[in-house]
């Protein structure tokens, strides 16, 4: 199962290769991978690209920038100040939506289908257009089980 997305926001702890580090002439990295851990500041955009300001250490007054492609969020900031804040919201209702359980019975095994047929061979329920029926209101209020599953707002 793949990793949750994490969203960049102020205080998001991420990674990123020295080398894309900007301006390069005023940071000196620390680590011998190549790699440096940063504390995200703002975010801002040149035409159609985005950039990250940021932080090397969370006390550290001095700010370096570099593409938000060239970052890896390891653990997000709060909630309330991600960048993006209408992307976390739809990705809960989308999760939420996943969660939701699809029925496993079929159709053919269901009790709703054996009940239309019950109510067919009774006559509560018309085979052919222009023959009487009942309310769908009586056919729901026959049995309690039924009743719950009634569409309309009394």
């Amino acid at each position: 199962m793949p990793n949750k997305k994490l969203y960049p926001g102020v205080g998001a702890k991420g990674t990123i290769m020295t080398l894309f580090i900007k301006p390069k002439n005023s940071f000196r990295g620390k680590d011998k991978d190549h790699r440096s851990v940063v504390f995200l500041k703002e975010h801002y955009y040149e035409g159609r690209k985005r950039f990250f300001r940021f932080t090397v250490d969370e006390d550290d007054d001095r700010t370096f920038y570099a593409s938000s492609r060239m970052v890896r969020i390891d653990a997000e900031g709060k909630v309330e100040e991600f960048f993006d804040k209408n992307r976390r919201q739809i990705e809960n209702a989308e999760t939420t939506l996943k969660q939701r359980k699809e029925s496993t019975i079929k159709w053919k095994n269901s009790k709703a289908r054996q009940l239309l047929y019950k109510y067919i061979m009774d006559g509560n329920v018309a085979l052919e257009e222009g023959d009487e029926t009942k309310s769908l209101e009586e056919i729901f209020s026959m049995h309690i089980d039924e009743s719950s599953f009634s569409s309309r707002e009394k």
